[in-house]
């Protein structure tokens, strides 16, 4: 089943509902990762659960751009927050980031992470989780917030 581009470039200019989206990208992950729809719902994680993998998320990433017409930054979103406080506080951009220390989350990092990604369990985002694991905590319902902040011309 392939995506009617005419349809999607007509509809992302139109305001969609929260319904909509989901149901949209859950057919988009369903096509990505060649499994049947059904088994695809707002809270599927998409490696654990559904089997994808790293370069999965690329291919997803590429058809919701192509579907709702948004652009998904192409940084760490970390990185970019990071970047972020270190200008407001007036610190050179190479100083040591507060939100990743050796390759795991800080307290503040953790933070940051709950707040961006309210659709995960706050438990999976605790003390010791390092940055390489974010991708496992991504799922159905991180992909819907993201588009939906993307329509409105929010920052992820």
């Amino acid at each position: 089943m392939d995506i009617d581009a005419s349809v999607a470039s007509t509809e992302s200019s139109l305001v969609l509902d929260q319904e909509e989206i989901g149901a949209r990208v859950r057919r988009i992950v369903a096509l990505a990762l060649v499994i049947d729809e059904a088994e695809v719902t707002p809270q599927s994680a998409i490696i654990e659960d559904l089997g994808g993998e790293s370069l999965d998320f690329l291919d997803i990433i590429f058809r919701l751009e192509k579907e709702f017409g948004v652009a998904f930054p192409k940084d760490n979103m970390l990185e970019r927050e990071s970047l972020r406080r270190k200008q407001a506080l007036g610190r050179p951009t190479d100083a040591p980031c507060d939100l990743v220390e050796d390759g795991v989350l800080t307290e503040a990092g953790l933070v940051l992470m709950r707040e961006k990604m309210p659709e995960v369990d706050p438990a999976r985002i605790a003390p010791g989780l390092r940055e390489e694991d974010i991708v496992a905590l991504i799922n159905v319902q991180t992909f819907i917030n993201a588009v939906e902040k993307l329509l409105q011309g929010k920052e992820l």
